[in-house]
C-alpha cells in the first residue's frame, strides 16, 4: 500500500480512495448518507479539474479506511542558472 501522502497528491483522490477501500459508488454513498448520483457527481467534478472542498475530501477518506494529513513545506527558492553573464563590452 502507498504511503497516505502520495496516494493522496494523485489527480483524483475521490476516485482513487473509493476503489482502493474496494467500494462502489452505492457502497460509499451508503457510508456517506448521500446519494449514488452525488457520488458520480463528485467524481465527474475531479475528472474536470474542479476542486473539491477539504472538509468533504476528509468525509471521503475517512469513509473508505483513510485519514488525510496536510504537509506545510517551506518553498525551496529555484537555484540560478549557471552561465556567461551578458554584459555591454
Amino acid at each position: 500500500m502507498e504511503k497516505p501522502e502520495k496516494f493522496l497528491l494523485k489527480t483524483l483522490p475521490v476516485l482513487q480512495l473509493r476503489e482502493a477501500a474496494g467500494l462502489n459508488q452505492t457502497e460509499l454513498a451508503e457510508k456517506l448518507g448521500m446519494t449514488q448520483s452525488r457520488i458520480g457527481q463528485m467524481e465527474r467534478r475531479e475528472k474536470a479539474g474542479k476542486p473539491m472542498q477539504m472538509d468533504t475530501l476528509k468525509k471521503v477518506a475517512l469513509a473508505c479506511g483513510y485519514d488525510i494529513r496536510v504537509i506545510a513545506r517551506k518553498a525551496q527558492k529555484k537555484a540560478k542558472k549557471k552561465g556567461k553573464s551578458r554584459r555591454a563590452a
